[in-house]
């Protein structure tokens, strides 16, 4: 499925850029599919994580999404910071990127394939089916296993 790009977005952003929102969705991010306790609703985010906040805000202003204060529960770590895009906004994003990305390329994928309507309304049956059949497939790919990956498969 292709996405629809902003021409603003198209417009703006350089090469070196996206070299750089790549590696950090690869290095630092995450991109997964929660589910609420109860089961029923399923929400889609791509994030990354810095400490660096002006590195995160740079990264905002060509790709948009939303930066958070992640709590910090030592004193003695160092403040942490997150991008997050939600839902449908993070289609775009990672449209332009799917193809660069190494480590997490089938997880960005499957984002992609997972049916979210821009405006609030009812999923079809068939939709829910896929929505459940993604979710699973993420979970399987986002345990947390040691990931080998050679050099021929960063060319």
């Amino acid at each position: 499925m292709i996405i629809d790009l902003s021409p603003s977005m198209q417009e703006r952003v350089a090469e070196w850029e996206l070299g750089y929102l790549t590696a950090s969705i690869d290095c630092e991010g995450s991109i997964c599919i929660e589910s609420e306790k109860s089961g029923t609703h399923l929400h889609a985010l791509v994030c990354i994580s810095n400490t660096k906040l002006t590195f995160l805000e740079f990264l905002q202003k060509g790709f948009g999404g939303k930066i958070i204060v992640k709590s910090n529960r030592d004193q003695f770590k160092t403040q942490a910071y997150e991008l997050r895009w939600f839902g449908y906004s993070a289609k775009p994003v990672l449209q332009l990127i799917v193809n660069d990305l190494v480590i997490k390329k089938e997880q960005a994928k499957l984002y992609l394939q997972f049916p979210l309507h821009k405006v609030r309304s009812e999923y079809t049956t068939e939709e829910t089916l896929l929505r459940k059949e993604i979710f699973l497939k993420m979970k399987t790919l986002n345990k947390r296993n040691f990931v080998k990956i050679t050099v021929e498969e960063i060319k």
